[in-house]
C-alpha cells in the first residue's frame, strides 16, 4: 500500500481507487448491479469503515486490496 494518503496520479473516475489509482472493481462504475460489487459480500468493523473514511472523505470506491491494507492497518494501530 502507498505511503500517502493520496495517489495524485490516479484517474479521478468512479472505477479508479483513490488509494492506489488501479481499477476498484466496482460493480457501479462498470455499469453492473450493486448487488454483484464485490463489496457486497466484504466484511469490515464499522468503526474501521468509518476511519477509512476520515482518512478519504471524498473517496467513492477503494479497491479490495487497498481496503484490506487499510483495515488491516487500522486494527492493529498502524495508520499513518
Amino acid at each position: 500500500m502507498p505511503s500517502d494518503k493520496r495517489n495524485p496520479a490516479a484517474e479521478r473516475t468512479g472505477a479508479n481507487c483513490p488509494v492506489c489509482g488501479k481499477d476498484n472493481g466496482c460493480a457501479l462504475a462498470h455499469g453492473n448491479p450493486a448487488d454483484t460489487c464485490w463489496c457486497m459480500s466484504f466484511s469490515v468493523p464499522r468503526e474501521t469503515l468509518e476511519q477509512i473514511k476520515q482518512l478519504y472523505p471524498e473517496a467513492s470506491c477503494i479497491c479490495r486490496d487497498c481496503l484490506q491494507a487499510l483495515a488491516g492497518d487500522i486494527s492493529s494501530g498502524s495508520q499513518g
